[in-house]
């Protein structure tokens, strides 16, 4: 057997093309460094080693179309919170007006006045990044106690990524065919970009109190002149939570801050080239070639509209859309602070102890309102969370 430490090599071997992306990140095309850290990727021995990976990219499976059917005068609640955003996004913190960059978060949309949310959720890539520096910056133990609970989610059998790895140290023979294999939800390459989920709120905790000291440090090498600020991290408050997700929207009149279909309408279509992807992820899946052709016959008859496009929650999906996992942190339409899935996809924790946030791909959208809790005491395999980040002038 092999450890992740005897691999440090091949990884070096198998590096990432730095690249810049002019559109949000997938498994294929990662960017050259952390979206939540800004840290870059196989920069040094020290860096977090990205390999690379060319699967089907997960954004290309969902297609969107978004129209706007009526002008904005025909809906008055909705001129009502866009006010309501721009007042809350031009509060500005007294102490921090005048100080370059203090809005410019990595992974972050500005709020309001030092408030910052994370645009996505937490995801497999970075948390194995924290992962990666517990090992380099404590130990194997601490790294270990930060492992996400297993098998919560289980891939169908023909869902892994078998990297060759045949003669590449001299440990591993030419003529001896070997491959590093990876099938769990975890570390499978093509779920880089999918939510972490099984880590337990003292976890996530734990990873807002490593991402504040790392994302600190970072910015102020990076910018000195941020050298006065500190970037403080941690859970959102429920009522944090509800306030971001509901863009300034009525929550009890809109409890998805979701546009009526007859001002906004969302659809939802299938890319009938992700049939291949598609047919990994499912048990028993009949051939890619039919998948194929029923992608075709959905989007032609049965295409989704809002409110079923716009969430990845609980509800009637042709098969080839019945996953084992949450999906994309990219797939769905932001919300009106460009803040991807606060509804639906995994329920987020907030700091009140044992309650989760915004339903999940696992629950129906009823069950899913801005004001619903989930009630939880254990990690599971449909709750995940986001970071909030406070931006505060040292002392």
């Amino acid at each position: 057997m092999y450890s992740r430490a005897n691999l440090t090599l091949l990884f070096l071997l198998t590096l990432l093309q730095s690249c810049t992306l002019s559109q949000n990140p997938n498994s294929s095309h990662p960017a050259d460094r952390s979206f939540l850290t800004d840290a870059r990727y196989n920069q040094s021995e020290r860096s977090f080693l990205i390999f690379k990976y060319r699967g089907y990219e997960e954004n290309k499976v969902l297609k969107f179309t978004i129209k706007q059917l009526k002008p904005g005068k025909d809906f008055p609640d909705g001129i009502q919170q866009l006010e309501n955003i721009r007042n809350l996004t031009k509060e500005k913190s007294p102490d921090l007006v005048g100080i370059p960059l203090y809005q410019n978060v990595p992974g972050s949309v500005f709020i309001t006045r030092n408030l910052h949310c994370d645009e996505i959720e937490v995801s497999n890539i970075h948390w194995l990044e924290y992962l990666h520096y517990l090992k380099k910056d404590s130990s194997e133990s601490v790294a270990l106690k930060m492992q996400p609970k297993a098998n919560l989610i289980k891939l169908v059998p023909q869902d892994f990524y078998a990297m060759d790895i045949t003669g590449m140290i001299p440990e591993f023979p030419a003529n001896e065919k070997k491959e590093w294999r990876f099938d769990t939800y975890l570390d499978h390459p093509g779920y880089r970009f999918f939510p972490v989920i099984g880590v337990s709120q003292e976890q996530a905790k734990a990873y807002c109190k490593w991402r504040s000291k790392f994302v600190t440090a970072q910015m102020h090498k990076q910018f000195p002149q941020t050298s006065s600020l500190n970037y403080n991290y941690r859970l959102p408050t429920e009522a944090e939570w509800e306030m971001i997700a509901s863009t300034g929207f009525d929550k009890e009149k809109y409890p998805h801050a979701l546009y009526p279909e007859n001002i906004i309408n969302i659809k939802l279509k299938v890319n009938p080239g992700a049939a291949g992807y598609l047919a990994t992820k499912l048990p028993n899946p009949p051939p890619a070639s039919q998948i194929k052709a029923d992608i075709k016959k959905f989007n032609k008859t049965n295409s989704l509209t809002n409110p079923e496009a716009a969430f990845n929650t609980h509800r009637n999906l042709p098969y080839f859309l019945n996953l084992s996992t949450p999906f994309y942190v990219y797939a769905y339409p932001p919300n009106d602070f460009g803040i991807y899935n606060m509804i639906g996809n995994v329920a987020e924790m907030v700091a009140e102890e044992g309650i989760a946030k915004g339903g999940s791909w696992l629950e129906p959208l009823t069950n899913s309102k801005i004001t619903d809790r989930k009630l939880y005491d254990k990690p599971a395999a449909d709750i995940g969370f986001r970071c909030v980040c406070e931006v505060e002038k040292l002392k």
